[in-house]
């Protein structure tokens, strides 16, 4: 189909809501980005709790751990230490010290209908950003 300004749209149905809920990290994996600059931990959870009508719902973050972007690699390594403090309470160890951790989170869909899990925290409180400030793994 093609689209135009005067293209009738339906845009009826379920519309996914933001929802807290609590996750374990089932996967990590180092992987090379697309254009091959660069290098990424691709972190993949699945929720222990109801998530959209179904436990066991899927969410993949990716954090970048090398980049021609100083900016990105911060933004990553900033967000995976935040990670790892929530689910250790370290932001010291390998990657797969994550695996069978738990943490809890805002899981909503971005602007292109992936699901994201952002507000990542332990089960009891949230990471404070002065405990984010230095990068993790490195």
């Amino acid at each position: 189909m093609t689209f135009t300004t005067d293209t009738e749209l339906d845009l009826t149905g379920d519309v996914f809501e933001a929802t807290d809920a609590s996750f374990e990290i089932v996967g990590v994996e180092v992987k090379a980005t697309k254009a091959g600059t660069g290098s990424y931990a691709r972190v993949d959870f699945e929720s222990i709790e109801e998530v959209d009508g179904q436990v066991g719902l899927k969410v993949t973050e990716n954090y970048n751990l090398s980049n021609p972007s100083d900016d990105a690699v911060r933004i990553g390594r900033r967000d995976l230490r935040k990670l790892a403090i929530a689910a250790t309470g370290s932001p010291i160890g390998t990657l797969e010290s994550l695996i069978g951790r738990f943490v809890s989170g805002r899981v909503s869909e971005d602007s292109n209908g992936f699901r994201r899990l952002k507000n990542i925290v332990t089960a009891s409180t949230e990471v404070e950003e002065e405990d984010v400030n230095e990068p993790a793994f490195g």
